[in-house]
């Protein structure tokens, strides 16, 4: 109940909070009822990490926290502004077959939702650092630094919110708000396809939504895209409406939501720079419009960019190495910025960028060739590839009216944004792609619709389309869904399940029986972080040089140093010569380890098997997706050495 209640007033706080903002800019009265409350959410999302990070800097206390969740409410009350927020019943809406239909399909699938957000998080990127980092900012009492790249030192605008629900609520509270935060990105693609099309087709939008691959796999879970496609949405439409109606007050929602992108996720540079470059090309364009959005953008987005340039002198910690002065002392050198672009990005690329596979790439990705892409369970679904001809049908037959389209400002800064993440990230990740993912389903739906509208002989293939893809969504979420129901169904505890689901998960509990908080453990299982109880150092050795785990690592006694000086008194190792995550036959933890037992650094403390699980979802009979690990738990011996 607890839980529950702490969500309840997570999501009232936010809505709250987003209705100021959308009453400050002036934009409240021009949205519908259902706009105001999907972008007064959206909004409030954002507002609420804003809000706590400068807090959190001070202190993590839980009153702290309730004030800036009850003060929202308070404002509305006392202003008597939250009537004007609740949907009036449309008059004479009868609930057709079709409507009905896709209600029960969105229902089924939030509840799958829902078993997912009452099972322990499982997902390796959230126990590593999604919901790891929050949890050791809470233990510390406030917010503190991280120079690792990657995922210390970067954008952590939707980590606060998490902190916010664990410090309030607990692991249940944290799980519950990612549940509703990511289905709140449906609801705001419904809200917004209600701009241009009927419920039904709206309906459609935002259960394509909820079932994309890369929602199902991401949604309920701490990855941050499901919550940027909030900021997407509002940034995309605000923007239009901005040119529109030459509105400084949607240019500055624009700006804000767009701000809360680049706080989330480096990426957000570069939907701000598109959404930027279509205020510039798109009709009468207005500078006044352009330095509101971007000064809005500064702010919503500036914070965490100011933090890593305070403590490192790099505000993209460690993009910038060699190109800027760095803070003395800051640990980093050029022998880990070189293997961290060798290991860390120069692997995540599987095509050039070039104008070809600009154009490919979506169609590779949907088809899955490519390991780098990850899209074989994070993906995007067939939608848009199936409904591509009929939307060009569709662009065709409005020619003459679509340079007065609104929605064509939101294709503009859509394709904007893929062309500059395709010629500028690091990675190339389909799952980065997700925020931009409901856009391109709205626009493409609502040009194939008018394509229909044309050439009826259009809407069976369309229909086909969206029944396919339903079909093969929903699908894969009953599939997903199977392992949460089966845990939720048969009483299995907690450990039970983490054994069946996080690969080694038997190391943290051994780990947690054998250790104090007195004592400190070095680990590279990224996975295990979130279930520690006891002090950890986790060494990330592409990432991480104050203790440096890279390949060609070979000096002991540096090793020996830096363990001393980060206070680390035990080191989980599989001591391997090599294969071990970040090693290699150079180096790496398992060489260094083995060197430090050699000179009578450490000793063998304890020995603990374990299985890496290779699957949570296809694991009917686990024997047949786990493979069999072993690991050491090796203790320092200073006063020896």
């Amino acid at each position: 109940m607890i839980a529950a209640a702490v969500v309840g007033l997570m999501v009232a706080a936010c809505i709250g909070w987003g209705t100021l903002l959308l009453r400050s800019a002036g934009v409240f009265a021009t949205l519908s009822r259902s706009e105001r409350i999907a972008w007064a959410f959206a909004l409030g999302v954002g507002a609420l990490g804003w809000i706590v990070f400068p807090l959190a800097l001070v202190t993590v206390n839980t009153g702290v926290l309730l004030a800036v969740l009850l003060l929202p409410a308070l404002l509305l009350l006392v202003s008597g502004q939250g009537a004007s927020l609740v949907p009036a019943p449309p008059a004479g809406a009868s609930l057709d077959a079709a409507t009905a239909f896709l209600l029960m399909v969105a229902a089924a699938v939030m509840i799958g939702d829902f078993a997912e957000a009452l099972s322990p998080p499982a997902d390796a990127d959230s126990t590593a650092y999604h919901f790891a980092t929050p949890a050791l900012f809470l233990e510390a009492g406030r917010v503190f630094f991280i120079p690792r790249a990657t995922d210390g030192a970067a954008p952590l605008l939707p980590h606060m919110t998490y902190m916010v629900a664990l410090a309030l609520g607990g692991e249940r509270a944290l799980t519950l708000w990612c549940a509703v935060s990511g289905w709140a990105a449906a609801a705001l693609s419904y809200t917004s396809a209600r701009r241009s099309l009927p419920r039904h087709w709206s309906l459609v939008i935002a259960v394509i939504v909820l079932t994309l691959p890369a929602m199902l796999y991401g949604g309920g879970t701490g990855q941050v895209e499901p919550r940027i496609v909030l900021f997407v949405l509002v940034a995309g439409f605000a923007a239009a409406d901005a040119l529109q109606r030459q509105s400084l007050g949607a240019a500055a929602l624009a700006g804000l939501a767009a701000g809360f992108y680049a706080g989330s996720k480096y990426f957000g540079l570069i939907f701000i720079a598109a959404v930027g470059l279509t205020l510039l090309i798109r009709r009468r364009p207005s500078l006044p419009l352009l330095l509101t959005f971007t000064a809005a953008a500064s702010l919503a987005g500036g914070q965490w960019y100011l933090w890593n340039w305070w403590h490192t002198g790099d505000p993209l910690f460690p993009a910038l190495f060699g190109h800027v002065a760095y803070v003395a002392g800051t640990p980093w050198s050029a022998a880990q910025q070189a293997y961290f672009l060798d290991v860390f990005q120069g692997r995540e690329w599987a095509v050039p960028a070039n104008l070809f596979w600009l154009l490919a790439y979506p169609v590779a990705a949907t088809l899955a060739p490519f390991g780098e892409f990850d899209a074989g369970r994070v993906g995007l679904g067939p939608y848009l590839l199936l409904v591509l001809p009929l939307a060009v049908a569709g662009v065709w037959a409005g020619r003459g009216v679509l340079g007065r389209s609104a929605l064509l400002t939101v294709a503009i800064i859509l394709v904007l944004s893929y062309a500059l993440w395709f010629f500028a990230s690091p990675s190339q990740r389909v799952r980065h792609l997700l925020p931009l993912v409901p856009l391109a389903v709205i626009v493409l739906t609502v040009a194939a619709e008018r394509a229909t509208r044309t050439w009826s002989v259009l809407r069976a293939p369309l229909i086909a389309a969206v029944a396919f893809t339903l079909l093969l969504q929903a699908s894969a979420q009953g599939l997903y869904v199977m392992n949460h129901l089966r845990h939720l169904v048969s009483g299995e505890n907690r450990d039970a399940f983490l054994l069946r689901n996080v690969s080694e998960f038997a190391v943290a509990q051994a780990i947690n029986s054998a250790l104090g908080k007195e004592n400190r453990v070095l680990l590279i299982n990224r996975q295990l972080n979130y279930f520690l109880e006891v002090p950890y150092f986790y060494g990330h050795p592409q990432g991480e040089a104050r203790i440096e785990l890279r390949a060609d690592s070979v000096d002991p006694e540096l090793f020996r140093k830096q363990l001393a000086a980060q206070g680390v008194t035990h080191i989980l190792t599989p001591l391997r010569n090599s294969g071990a995550a970040g090693s290699g036959p150079e180096g790496g933890i398992d060489i260094l380890s083995a060197e430090l037992i050699e000179r009578g650094c450490a000793i063998m403390r304890q020995e603990i098997d374990s299985r890496r699980v290779t699957s949570r979802s296809l694991a009917v009979k686990e024997e047949d997706f786990e493979i069999k690990s072993k690991f050491y738990l090796l203790e320092l011996t200073p006063s020896r050495c």
